[in-house]
Parts: C-alpha cells; sequence; structure tokens
C-alpha cells in the first residue's frame, strides 16, 4: 500500500510534484477508491498505517471487517486483513506472528549464536492470520498476510522467515484439528521468481548451499521442507507465468508480490481451488506512464494482485 511515512521524495526521485501525488489528504482517497473498485471478499495489505484512525472505519462503513499485525521495534506499519461480513465470519481468534528472533527464524535452531548474525534476523516483520469460515459452503479459510524483509542482501533471512511463518501456520491448524481449509499466503515477499524463497514456497523442498556466518562460522548445510508440500501462485494458475513486475519505481523493477494457495488434507480427501479470473496487471507503457510509480494514477508503489475463485473438491 505504501506506508505515508515511507511516502517521501527521497524515495521517489521521479517525482517533481510530491504533494499532489504523495499527501495524505490525496492518497487516502485514491487509495480507498481503489480498494474498493475490486468488490473483494477478503482484502490483504501490507505497510499499512493509520489502520485505527482510519482504514479500520472507512472499510467498515463499506462492509468489512478486519484484523490488524502492527510491525514490532516501533515501526509505523504493518498489515491488515479485511472481509465482508456478509459473506464470512470469523472462526477463530486472529493469530499474529513476529518474525524476529533468531529462534524464530533460524532454520537450524541453535546453530547462529554470534550477536553480528543474530542483528539481522532482528528486521520487526510480522504476519497476520485469520481463519475464516464462508456462511453459504461453511468452508474453512485462513488467510495469512505477510510481508517479508525488504533487503536483496540477506535472502537467508525472507527465507527463514517464509519457513518460519508456514511452519507456524501449519502447527497452528493441526492444533485445532480442523478440516478441510483452504489457506492462502498473501503478501509482499520481496522475492523474485527465481529467488529461494520462491523455490521453496513452490517446490516440496529445497537444498540449502553452505553458509557462513558474520565470523567466518559455518551455519547450515541441509534440507528444508514445505510444510504444505507445494503451494500454487494464483496468478501463474491463470496466466501461465508471474508478472514481470508488481514494484514499479524509477531504482528497481520486478515481481514482489504474490498470493500463493496451499490445501490441507486433514481428512484423506484431495481438495483444490479453481481460479477463474486474474486482474490485468499493469502494462509497462502505463506504469511508465509518469516514468515510475507511485503516480497520479497509482497511490502505491506497488500493483494490486485480485482473482475470482472458487473453493473446490476435486
Amino acid at each position: 500500500m505504501l506506508c505515508q511515512d515511507y511516502a517521501k521524495k527521497p524515495y521517489f526521485p521521479h517525482l517533481s510534484d510530491t504533494t499532489e501525488i504523495l499527501s495524505w489528504i490525496n492518497r487516502k482517497h485514491r487509495l480507498l477508491d481503489e480498494f474498493l473498485s475490486y468488490h473483494a471478499d477478503i482484502i490483504c495489505l501490507q505497510e499499512v498505517d493509520r489502520y485505527g484512525d482510519h482504514w479500520r472505519e472507512r472499510l467498515l462503513k463499506n462492509g468489512y471487517e478486519s484484523t490488524y499485525t502492527q510491525r514490532t521495534g516501533g515501526k509505523p506499519d504493518g498489515c491488515a486483513t479485511f472481509w465482508k461480513s456478509e459473506k464470512f465470519e470469523t472462526r477463530q481468534i486472529t493469530k499474529n506472528s513476529e518474525l524476529e528472533t533468531h529462534e524464530k527464524c533460524d532454520l537450524n535452531g541453535n546453530v547462529v549464536t554470534s550477536s553480528n548474525s543474530i542483528s539481522k534476523f532482528l528486521t520487526n516483520n510480522v504476519a497476520n492470520l485469520t481463519l475464516l469460515k464462508h456462511r453459504s459452503s461453511e468452508k474453512l479459510v485462513c488467510v495469512v498476510n505477510l510481508h517479508l524483509f525488504w533487503d536483496p542482501s540477506f535472502p537467508e533471512v525472507k527465507l527463514c522467515q517464509i519457513f518460519y511463518t508456514m511452519k507456524q501456520t501449519k502447527d497452528y491448524l493441526t492444533s485445532l484439528s480442523l478440516e478441510d481449509i483452504q489457506i492462502f499466503f498473501c503478501g509482499d515477499y520481496n522475492s523474485m521468481p527465481d529467488s529461494e524463497v520462491y523455490e521453496f514456497l513452490t517446490k516440496d523442498s529445497i537444498s540449502l548451499v553452505e553458509c557462513e556466518n558474520d565470523d567466518g562460522e559455518k551455519t547450515f548445510k541441509h534440507q528444508i521442507t514445505n510444510p504444505f508440500g507445494t503451494a500454487t501462485s494464483l496468478y501463474k494458475a491463470v496466466c501461465g507465468d508471474e508478472p514481470t513486475f508488481t514494484n514499479y519505481t524509477k531504482n528497481f523493477k520486478g515481481c514482489l508480490d504474490y498470493v500463493m494457495a496451499c490445501n490441507y488434507p486433514t481428512s484423506g480427501e484431495e481438495k483444490g481451488i479453481l481460479v477463474s479470473r486474474a486482474l490485468q496487471i499493469l502494462t509497462e507503457e502505463q506504469a511508465s506512464e509518469f516514468e515510475a510509480l507511485p503516480s497520479i494514477k497509482n497511490a502505491s508503489d506497488h500493483i494490486s494482485h485480485a482473482f475470482d475463485f472458487d473453493i473446490m473438491k476435486l
């Protein structure tokens, strides 16, 4: 969404008139208009600030209940999940995860020991898990809304974060002994389709190369397994490939955002998701009309994903 605290001229040097494009009084209306234009039953937003004094009430007036997890460490933003109350009811209290301690993030338990190595995992990122019941079908939908670490220099941190998020989700759902759950991992992964994070999501396992920590000590070398087997990118399922970009700025253009779907086989039956349509992503010509994003037409530097789908049994 682009947190208002980060909507500043130094981050977006292509903008000449930052007042009209980046000011809160203008952006809040354009953002709300975009969110409502999709007529979505579930909305997942990242980099959300002003949730309590703006977004919660604005979307509640339009029929959405919601939950919010703010980042730790005094960060101003977080992840917010909204759902149409006429379509869904909450099945369970929302579970929030802080992806910030090495015990949670390190793939090999107590291997990371130096203070320098531990500190790089303290990124103040969060994930938000909401368990919903579809009113008409009574099917359960688990929505995990996440925002992984941004820095491209630390792919191992992002890999640890998604591993921890998926493992905690699997453990949580197992503890509830529920059946027929459809699971979505939605958000800003800050990871390209050729990254280890994407490979881990879409394959049943990934082999890690040997790494060294900041002190030159060996850290880990093993294979990690996706707790859900595999995940399917909804955009790729419809369009055949990921979009060229979902983030389009002056200094970076690439695909970082995904909606991944997992099946959770507790009843012994095969389950799946039928995706019928995907929102058409902006073309490069459209995105570059004003050189980069955000622009007078797009209030965020990221481009929205939206899908029509049916939950089904295969």
